[in-house]
């Protein structure tokens, strides 16, 4: 929506994106939860095909976030910046199979509940899955397929 844009435009749509979001909860007198991006770490950001690292490189969070947050504080609606860390993981876990929905909206569920103040614990049937060697072994060697150790 955003990547072939001009910066005027991107400006422009960037903004009416905030009005929605801030609208969506001043009508329904919810507070907004946000992840806390300040922090992301730009290594993955780098690797990969040219393509995908422009589209990274033109992502604009930073705006959005701010966006929102400026026009939450002139309504008066709160922003909750929760930290981000392993939302998409749990989200995938445990609320994916529960609820019958995709990673993103799974992780999205996560944030919101870290934004209500719930602690995410392991599912038991996890710790049972952790203790089997066999287990662990196998996702060791998936993990090194996917390259991610």
């Amino acid at each position: 929506m955003l990547i072939e844009k001009n910066k005027t435009t991107k400006d422009i749509l960037i903004w009416e994106l905030a009005h929605w979001i801030v609208g969506l909860a001043k009508v329904n007198k919810k507070a907004i939860v946000m992840e806390d991006l300040t922090n992301l770490s730009k290594n993955r950001m780098t690797k990969g095909k040219r393509k995908l690292r422009k589209r990274f490189h033109q992502f604009i969070y930073k705006k959005i976030l701010r966006r929102i947050e400026i026009l939450a504080k002139r309504n008066g609606i709160e922003v909750i910046i929760v930290n981000p860390a392993f939302t998409s993981v749990i989200g995938q876990l445990k609320y994916s199979p529960q609820y019958s929905l995709n990673k993103d909206i799974a992780s999205a569920f996560t944030i919101g509940r870290r934004g209500m103040g719930f602690k995410e614990d392991i599912p038991k049937n996890y710790l049972l899955l952790l203790k089997e060697l066999s287990f662990l072994k196998y996702s060791l060697h998936k993990l090194k397929e996917i390259k991610l150790i």
